[in-house]
């Protein structure tokens, strides 16, 4: 199981079902969606989008949360995952309909601990990206400077709760340094392991 993390907050109707869809519609049924929301009081229709689609699909997670930050949010929604791996997507994302299989596949036939897909960019639909994210396979120098992994980075849960998680000293950059904790950590349990690249938009 691949538990996908994302922490909700303010969320337009638009971009939240958008992103509902794209998981409740993915082709492998080994997914979990698990929702840190921290939306104010003024945007509960967070809470009722969500729970109108727990209906149909019960491997969505919900948790109502005190806003404190992205990193400590994204922690708040790891707490609700059970499986083996964990995904990181932002609330305004879209999965392509066969992120988690080609996701489950490659690590299945790979071993890897960590992997990472290319990724679009787009305005109206992504039918018409405006860009497109085509990534390099793992470059060390090139990842210390910037944070070219972003999503779709799968990892596993237990190199995640080793590390402790996200830190919220590091917001706003959260991801760049949740990564290169996580490669430090797969590497001191052995040395010749890198992050997996797959070449897809997913």
């Amino acid at each position: 199981t691949i538990s996908i993390l994302t922490p909700l907050y303010n969320t337009p109707e638009r971009y939240l079902r958008e992103f509902l869809d794209s998981f409740v519609n993915q082709t492998a049924p080994n997914g979990q969606l698990c929702l840190a929301d921290a939306s104010d009081a003024e945007h509960a229709d967070v809470k009722r989008i969500v729970e109108e689609y727990q209906t149909k699909n019960q491997r969505i997670v919900y948790k109502k949360i005190e806003n404190k930050g992205i990193a400590a949010n994204t922690n708040a929604a790891a707490e609700l995952a059970t499986g083996e791996y964990l995904a990181l997507a932002d609330h305004d994302d879209m999965l392509a309909p066969h992120a988690v299989y080609c996701m489950s596949k490659a690590l299945a036939e790979s071993g890897a601990a960590f992997a990472y897909s290319d990724e679009a960019l787009f305005e109206k639909t992504p039918e018409h990206p405006h860009v497109g994210h085509f990534k390099p396979d793992y470059a060390p120098e090139y990842l210390m400077a910037v944070n070219y992994i972003c999503h779709l980075a799968v990892f596993k849960k237990s190199l995640f709760d080793a590390v402790g998680g996200e830190r919220p000293a590091c917001d706003g950059a959260q991801d760049h340094d949740l990564f290169l904790r996580l490669i430090d950590e797969m590497q001191r349990r052995d040395p010749a392991a890198k992050p997996l690249h797959i070449p897809q938009v997913l």
